[in-house]
């Protein structure tokens, strides 16, 4: 307490000190740091609001950095509201503060107005005053720190939020908020001069009074890209109304749409700017996966996002680049920039929209251009880089795109991919496929109940039972799987193979999976064909699959087994025993996984369930010993203190 009373006193009398002689006396930084660390958080309202009183008058007359001051100046302000700031000093110069040279008070000005977000009626305060908001749009989009426009962006999209007074289930017949005031909105789209400015400023047609090099635009631009689907996820009509039509017009190709069609199909120079090409696909992909399909859309698989995309032909150019990457209307620099983005987009499409895609010509075109892609010997799936752009791809695809057609396990992409030789990319994608839909997307109806027949939940059931039969057919394709993930798994060396090859079996024993009928997809007669005809039996879940042939035989007894420690490796210490501890401790998940679900599901099946008694006995036995069996009190405590952790 003395201490903290001796800090406010030196604190009380340098600011005196500044006060009478701003220009002669030199800012004590160190004495600022001390305050913002030990003064700031305890500090009492009347000294606070002292303090605040004291800075407020020496910041516009220092003469010398106010970093510091300004930092100290923040911490305090934290416990108030806005209108406890305003009732402090009504007069707070914004714009100026505001201003792109003004980098110090930046931060604070932006500090005050994410205050002004916190309510409708303050935001209504900030958007009565255009060249506040007009000085905020300004430095969001031109300032040269990332940290102040993130910021700055943040802020803008917060009292845009705050101001966003539409009801739920209202619809977005208005382009603008109708109830309550959305007067933040009305100021950003609805008034000419900060609407213009964005246009201005982004475009790459020269606006006279704003002087900005090509490399600032693209800043712009970028920032643009980054803030318009999350304000588009808020109301999208005012992102795609046109506002005012002859701003439109001039910054764009004559259409006069709203500033989403300005941003994704004229204000970029796809042509002579590959860097900002590749930020723009990455847009259409943030765009699809921000903005939720709704009964608005073009059909109930579709968003307006989608559909926008569609129309105006930019779902199809942006997917081209991957799916036709040696057209000769390509430039091939282009393709080398914007074959992830693309292949990204194509993840995001096929992985939110899986109705759509499946009734979609693009469905075949892509399954061809992955077969292509991913046929690869398996010296360059060992040894070279992995194709992860592609299977991401085949991760994101609905489960029931992967089934081979005619009864042909080879007309399936995922029969290319590996598990002998093979990388951790592989065998993540096969973790992805095998394991079925997430866990938090179970809707726990009974398989007859009419409450399964919604399309969520419909996706959900075909999903699970295509899993279920990807993971059957593969494995029947692939017997020595198992085999193939005991050997990864042992080799530490290779860690990420070996923590992929642990995270595989996991997904499986973890497996979300229906059995297959006469009706879903595939149907079980059709599953059935595709068989090799010497089938392995099945089992309905993936735990006890884990404990059947041919896993038992590789699995179990790789999980029994004593862990590795570097000891038995050859190399240097400190990196060998970060992946001996790592590996060690996925596998006793693993271990844990199995002995869980077994344990649940023979106390539930009563007498089916004891013939797994003797092998629930032998994994609790593993489980109690823990990840590092009987050695773990004489070897891994006394190692413990040079892992890597």
């Amino acid at each position: 307490m003395a201490a903290s009373t001796d800090l406010l006193g030196r604190l009380q009398a340098h600011l005196s000190q500044l006060e009478q002689d701003p220009i002669n006396t030199n800012i004590d930084e160190r004495l600022f740091e001390s305050c913002s660390l030990a003064l700031a958080p305890g500090i009492s309202k009347k000294d606070s609001i002292t303090l605040i009183s004291q800075l407020s008058r020496i910041l516009p007359v220092l003469q010398q950095d106010p970093t510091q001051p300004i930092q100290f100046l923040v911490l305090l302000l934290e416990p108030l509201s806005f209108s406890d700031v305003l009732g402090l000093n009504s007069a707070v110069d914004f714009v100026g503060g505001l201003h792109v040279a003004a980098v110090p008070y930046n931060k604070l000005m932006l500090a005050l107005l994410s205050k002004a977000a916190e309510n409708a009626t303050d935001a209504a305060t900030i958007a009565a005053q255009p060249e506040v908001v007009t000085a905020l749009v300004n430095l969001w989009l031109c300032t040269g720190d990332a940290g102040v426009a993130k910021q700055a962006g943040d802020v803008l999209l917060a009292l845009l939020k705050v101001d966003h007074a539409v009801p739920p289930g209202a619809g977005a017949e208005e382009s603008l908020p109708g109830h309550s005031q959305g007067l933040m909105w009305k100021r950003v789209f609805g008034d000419q001069d900060v609407y213009a400015l964005v246009f201005s400023v982004c475009s790459l047609k020269h606006t006279e009074g704003v002087e900005l090099s090509g490399s600032q635009r693209t800043l712009a631009q970028a920032r643009l890209l980054e803030w318009l689907p999350e304000v588009g996820a808020v109301n999208w009509n005012a992102i795609t109304h046109a506002h005012h039509p002859e701003i439109e017009k001039r910054y764009t190709d004559g259409k006069g749409e709203g500033m989403l069609y300005f941003a994704a199909a004229c204000m970029v120079d796809t042509a002579g700017d590959v860097l900002m090409h590749r930020c723009l696909v990455e847009f259409y992909a943030t765009l699809l996966l921000t903005i939720i399909p709704t009964e608005s859309a073009g059909s109930p698989h579709s968003s307006a996002a989608l559909d926008f995309l569609i129309q105006h032909k930019l779902h199809e150019k942006a997917m081209s680049f991957y799916l036709d990457p040696s057209n000769p209307r390509h430039d091939p620099l282009d393709v080398q920039f914007l074959y992830a983005p693309s292949a990204n987009y194509v993840a995001a499409y096929v992985s939110s929209y899986p109705s759509h895609f499946l009734a979609s010509p693009l469905k075949s075109t892509l399954i061809k251009r992955l077969q292509s892609s991913l046929d690869l010997s398996p010296s360059r799936w060992a040894h070279q880089e992995s194709p992860k752009h592609d299977l991401h791809i085949l991760a994101s695809l609905p489960r029931s795109a992967l089934l081979p057609t005619n009864n042909n396990w080879s007309s399936s992409p995922l029969s290319l991919l590996p598990s002998k030789h093979t990388n951790a990319d592989v065998l993540a994608t096969l973790a992805t496929i095998f394991h079925g839909p997430s866990k938090q997307e179970i809707i726990n109806y009974p398989a007859s109940s009419p409450l399964m027949n919604t399309t969520h939940d419909a996706t959900w059931k075909s999903e699970a039972q295509a899993a279920y039969a990807l993971y059957y057919l593969y494995l029947n394709h692939n017997p020595s799987l198992f085999a193939d993930l005991v050997q990864h798994a042992n080799i530490i060396a290779l860690r990420e193979t070996a923590l992929a090859a642990i995270s595989l079996i996991r997904s499986i024993v973890t497996a979300n999976w229906l059995p297959l009928s006469e009706t879903s997809t595939p149907s079980s007669d059709a599953f059935r064909a595709a068989l090799p005809s010497t089938a392995l039996a099945e089992q309905q879940k993936g735990f006890l699959a884990i404990l059947s042939p041919p896993s038992l035989e590789h699995t179990l007894p790789y999980l029994l087994s004593p862990t590795q420690s570097f000891s038995n490796l050859v190399g240097g210490v400190g990196d060998t025993e970060n992946s001996a501890y790592r590996v060690a401790m996925s596998k006793f998940e693993c271990l844990k996984e199995v002995y869980n679900r077994l344990s649940v599901y023979c106390e539930e099946s009563g007498e089916e369930g004891e013939e797994w008694v003797d092998v629930i006995k032998t994994l609790r036995k593993k489980v109690d010993e823990g990840p590092f069996g009987g050695r773990g009190g004489q070897e891994v405590g006394g190692r413990i203190a040079t892992m890597e952790l």
